[in-house]
């Protein structure tokens, strides 16, 4: 959709537009496939964090990598509409406090209440798991914003983005 958006907006806006169809779609995948989690372990051995806060170390490149899009971003965020870029920043906000704040706070709690060994089933932690809601509500949150945004805005700019599904024969 915020491809589509792109090609439908101001031809300086392109890339930037591009770029935040990519971000979302990376950010899908790694939503399905929980990618980020798999380096925490070697991470924290490198960074020299075996536990506590920031025992999912993936945070810290995470929040550099967040750091990095804010100030691509910055200037686009100048040249939208007002309520665009102040939705861009609540579903941003929202959606970080979920994936970095509330993850930090969940490390801990799953660091104390069994750390790496932790399984959710013989070690468990009720706080952890209400935890775990809490983020995924606040991910989806800005995951939901973030949408109610593009549609506001392809339809601003007349932008076309249509699916279609139809029955298949039998002989396919």
């Amino acid at each position: 959709m915020a491809f589509v958006i792109g090609e439908s907006d101001k031809r300086d806006h392109r890339r930037c537009w591009r770029g935040i169809a990519v971000m979302l779609f990376l950010i899908g995948i790694d939503e399905i496939a929980s990618i980020h989690n798999t380096p925490s372990r070697r991470l924290g051995e490198v960074v020299g964090v075996h536990g506590g806060w920031l025992m999912n170390a993936w945070i810290l490149p995470a929040l550099m990598l967040c750091l990095g899009v804010a100030c691509c971003y910055f200037r686009f965020l100048f040249r939208i509409p007002r309520w665009m870029a102040f939705g861009f920043v609540g579903a941003a906000t929202l959606y970080l406090t979920g994936a970095i704040g509330l993850e930090v706070i969940g490390s801990r709690i799953e660091y104390l209440a069994g750390g790496f060994d932790y399984d959710g089933r013989e070690i468990y932690s009720l706080s952890f798991e209400l935890i775990g809601v809490a983020e995924e509500t606040f991910e989806y949150a800005g995951m939901l914003l973030t949408l109610g945004i593009l549609i506001r805005r392809a339809r601003e700019l007349g932008a076309k983005f249509t699916l279609s599904f139809r029955k298949r024969s039998p002989e396919a």
